[in-house]
């Protein structure tokens, strides 16, 4: 992959050790919504393990949003946006933000009725 934002890319995120770890780290906080942010480049060859890892933390109440970098980028996550220029970033966080509490809105309206 080429340079984004002078770094260079190299293809092996840890990301089911990241998503374990950040779970870990929420679980000890009281607060009841448990939200895991991801910036990666997305080149994945552990997909498989992601899905399964991030499918697991789902059930157990985490929500997990990403932000990829680069274009071949795999869809693995619910809540998930692709950038390739760095002035994508801010934009794209703030849509994948929107898109989320979009839906929780739309959830506790639901559960309201």
């Amino acid at each position: 992959m080429s340079r984004f934002a002078s770094i260079k890319a190299f293809g092996f995120t840890p990301v089911v050790e990241s998503l374990n770890t950040a779970a870990v780290q929420l679980s000890m906080r009281p607060e009841v919504k448990k939200i895991i942010f991801i910036i990666t480049d997305g080149l994945c060859p552990e997909a498989d393990r992601i899905e399964k890892t991030a499918s697991l933390l789902e059930n157990k109440g985490f929500e997990i949003l990403c932000i990829n970098i680069g274009d071949d980028v795999e869809r693995l996550f619910k809540y998930q946006e692709t950038i390739t220029e760095v002035n994508q970033l801010a934009p794209k966080v703030f849509q994948l933000l929107s898109n989320y509490w979009s839906k929780e809105d739309q959830i506790r309206r639901q559960n309201l009725s």
